[in-house]
């Protein structure tokens, strides 16, 4: 069994501790993440989200409705809860329809789902007081780097991919005013490299022998699509041609 840091939850072989550079911002980020991604040994992105952003925490479970700690974040009188959610019924920072004073001077906090698709899908789906909140999204300026994981569509990222666009979007909006969001893509490509450095090397014992192929040249099965637009069926082209 391989040795974990239990600070970059990576495994020891590939720690990253040494190249994090921790930062801070005004907005809270509260990573709800789902045991199954919590147990991953590799790959976990949301994991290294909240060991960069110092003004984050991570909570694990599936239905947060009865949540203790959820739930104080949401009823605080001095925070503005949000979910990062795309769709209709979000607020749109790229599209400036959410700005620092509709926070009445509270402090924003965004509650950020890690999970695969249908595990995001089953978190909301049972948490009553997330359903409840605001959404808040961001129209995506750039396509995933994440070469080793298929994605459903194209404007879908990696936790850290969207918590990086999410800052990008909140300093536009005049939310934040931080110049180190960079570090989030730093410690992300460092990790995808490795990974995909590992397999290639055909050295290397795992369960997995062979190079990543381009996401350019791999097929979206229909199941990963129609996932994706249950979730959003306003992205769903009127033609079945892409």
């Amino acid at each position: 069994m391989r040795e974990m840091c239990y600070h970059c939850y990576l495994p020891k072989l590939s720690c990253l501790c040494s190249s994090l550079k921790p930062f801070q911002t005004n907005t809270k980020f509260v990573i709800l993440i789902h045991p199954k991604e919590l147990k991953k040994e590799k790959a976990g992105t949301g994991k290294l989200t909240k060991v960069s952003l110092l003004n984050s925490e991570m909570i694990d479970g599936v239905d947060f409705t009865e949540d203790t700690r959820v739930n104080e974040l949401i009823s605080d009188p001095n925070h503005f809860p949000m979910l990062l959610y795309p769709g209709e019924e979000s607020f749109n920072l790229s599209e400036n329809q959410f700005n620092p004073s509709m926070l009445e001077d509270k402090k924003l906090v965004v509650f950020i789902l890690d999970g695969t698709w249908p595990c995001a899908k089953k978190m909301l789906k049972l948490s009553k007081n997330l359903q409840a909140l605001p959404r808040l999204s961001f129209t995506p300026d750039r396509p995933s780097e994440f070469l080793i994981k298929q994605q459903p569509h194209k404007d879908c990222l990696s936790t850290i991919e969207c918590a990086f666009q999410l800052i990008e979007a909140l300093n536009k909006a005049q939310f934040e005013k931080t110049t180190e969001q960079e570090n989030l893509l730093v410690i992300f490509r460092q990790m995808r490299d490795f990974y995909i450095q590992c397999a290639s090397d055909p050295n290397r014992t795992g369960y997995r022998r062979k190079n990543y192929t381009l996401p350019t040249e791999r097929k979206v099965t229909e199941k990963k699509r129609r996932l994706f637009y249950e979730h959003f069926p306003e992205n769903e082209p009127k033609n079945k041609i892409e």
